[in-house]
Parts: structure tokens; sequence; C-alpha cells
């Protein structure tokens, strides 16, 4: 009943706080990364840099989540705070309203300022919705998806594994294939889980059917065939509207609750 119990606790934190506005330990890793990078290539680019940056950046803060786990008196506590902290929902949600909300009133440089947080990047011209609602449902993988998975199969420490290694792919901007093949590799199954998700929350027929046109991003494809926008449409030819954006963020709300209900329906038939 653990398990549900932290997988509950952080869900709420997450609904009702959001993330950290100010000093996010996320915003910390990275310059911890950068600071690993420089490091390891003062001896030059080798083979191993990926696989050294990854294990001295990730390493530490594996070790000592699975350390205090350890602590039966606090093995409850840390396992909600750092699935809070690796949980996004809440995050994706608000600038996605953002976006939404000054598109309508016209606000385009609101606009693009909460898109550019949401995807990593500055939008292409004339695609900002389109990349606003890829954002929004291929996030789910890492606000959602990947965090509860790997919290449930490996503990604090499976999270924090997780949840770092995406920093990783991030701040080291996809140099190394080690740490972008661990990354995808982490990701493999918690995006399939998710995109069965978004079929089973939203329109089934029509996420099957995308998911099977292309099944390199299947959190996209499957997304947008739930929310009924194909996927000719999330493209710079074809822009969604902002009501698509909308009905992506509602389709990842629901894939969350579901998960939660499952996870917590489990325990109790279980335990």
């Amino acid at each position: 009943m653990t398990s549900a119990l932290v997988c509950t606790l952080a869900v709420l934190l997450d609904t009702w706080l959001g993330e950290p506005r100010r000093a996010h330990p996320l915003s910390g890793f990275y310059r911890w990364v950068g600071m690993v990078e420089r490091h390891v290539r003062a001896y030059g680019g080798h083979w191993w840099s990926g696989p050294a940056i990854w294990l001295a950046a990730v390493g530490p803060f594996a070790f000592a989540a699975l350390g205090l786990a350890l602590f039966a008196n606090l093995a409850l506590l840390v396992g909600v705070l750092l699935l809070y902290l690796a949980l996004g929902a809440t995050g994706i949600t608000e600038q996605a309203m953002t976006v939404a909300d000054a598109v309508d009133r016209g606000d385009h440089p609101r606009a693009v300022e909460a898109a550019r947080w949401m995807i990593g990047d500055e939008p292409e011209e004339g695609a900002l919705l389109a990349q606003s609602v890829r954002g929004v449902l291929g996030h789910g993988a890492t606000a959602v998806f990947g965090p509860l998975f790997w919290y449930l199969l490996a503990g604090p420490a499976g999270v924090v594994v997780y949840r770092l290694s995406v920093g990783a792919k991030s701040a080291t901007e996809s140099r190394y294939r080690f740490i972008d093949g661990t990354t995808a590799l982490l990701d493999w199954l918690p995006a399939r889980l998710g995109a069965v998700t978004y079929a089973l929350v939203g329109d089934a027929a029509g996420a099957w059917r995308n998911w099977k046109r292309s099944r390199r991003q299947p959190l996209v494809s499957a997304g947008s065939g739930a929310i009924g926008t194909p996927l000719g449409k999330t493209t710079a030819g074809l822009a969604p509207t902002t009501r698509d954006l909308r009905r992506a963020v509602q389709l990842l709300q629901h894939a969350l609750w579901f998960w939660l209900v499952s996870i917590v329906a489990g325990d109790l038939i279980l335990f």
C-alpha cells in the first residue's frame, strides 16, 4: 500500500503546488552536469566520455536516494518528495494554457515565451500551436508516465535515475550517444504504456490508427489520434487551433488520473 500512498501524495503535491518556482533541483543538476562535462572533456573526447559523464552526474544522487530509502522512517517522505519533484503535469498544463490564452488574446510574444519553456526551443514560424500540442503529448513520458513507472519498478532510486538521465540528455544537448541511448531505453516502455493510456482515455480508434501510421513517436502519434487531431494537422502546414491544445492538456490530465486510480486499485487488490 506504500507505493499507492506515495504516488497519491506526490500527484496531489504536483497538482496543488506545481513545480518549485525558485531553486528547482533540476536547475542545480544542469549546472552539475556542465561541471562534470568540462572535467571529462579536459581529458579529450573519447568513447567513454558519455558513460563517464552519466555515471558521475547521475550515480551519486541515485545511490543517495537508495540509501535514504533504506531508512524505514524516511522511506515514505523520500519517495513522496522525489516523485513530486520528478512529476511535471501541472507545469506543462500551466504553460500550455498560457500559450492557448495568449494566442486567443493575440499576445504572440507571451505565447512564444510559454511555448519556448514547454518545447525547449524557439517555436518555428507558423508552427507555435502545432509544436505546443506535440510538446504536451510528448512530455507525457517525462512528466507523468516515466516517473510513475520507474517509481513503481525501482522505488526512489529508479525515479532519480530516470529523471536525471533525461536531465543529463537535455543538459548535454544530445552530444553523447550513450546518454541519449540510456534515456531512450528508460523511456521505451513508459512511452508505449502512455500511448496505450491515451487510447484508453481518448478516442481509441483514432489513437491506434495514428500509432500504426507513425511508430517513432508513440505518445505524439497516439495522443493526436486520441484527441481527433490527425498527424497531418500537427505540422507547420496545417496548424491546429487552441481548442486542440486544450484537448491535449485534458488528455494528459485524464491519463495521469487513470494511472493513479489504476495504481491505487492494484494495490488494494494485491495487498
